[in-house]
């Protein structure tokens, strides 16, 4: 299965509120591709839920390495595609984990 297949599955689970099975699979998305941004972010707001906060500090910094540019407020030209209640809640926990505003 593909790691954007996989992903869609991470970010099914943190609509629902499944902050810990989004985490499994959002970490299968990256471990398929370390550079897979967007895993990456499904990654650190899981995290965050769970309170996890250093993990998803790191995420961030990895999210940092592969897009230097990534802000808080260039999130919704990055994801176009999702819904404004889940963009909301990667926005608020992406800054909450460091990613610059």
């Amino acid at each position: 299965v593909a790691a954007d297949e996989i992903d869609v599955q991470a970010v099914t689970y943190i609509v629902e509120g499944k902050y810990t099975e989004a985490v499994r699979w959002a970490e299968q998305a990256v471990a398929q591709n370390r550079r897979f941004a967007f895993a990456l972010r499904s990654l650190a707001v899981a995290l965050v839920k769970i309170g996890e906060m250093d993990r998803a500090r790191l995420i961030v910094s990895e999210i940092l390495k592969t897009e230097p540019n990534a802000t808080v407020a260039g999130l919704p030209d990055r994801m176009p595609y999702v819904s404004e209640p889940v963009l909301q809640t990667y926005v608020e926990t992406l800054r909450q984990a460091g990613l610059p505003k």
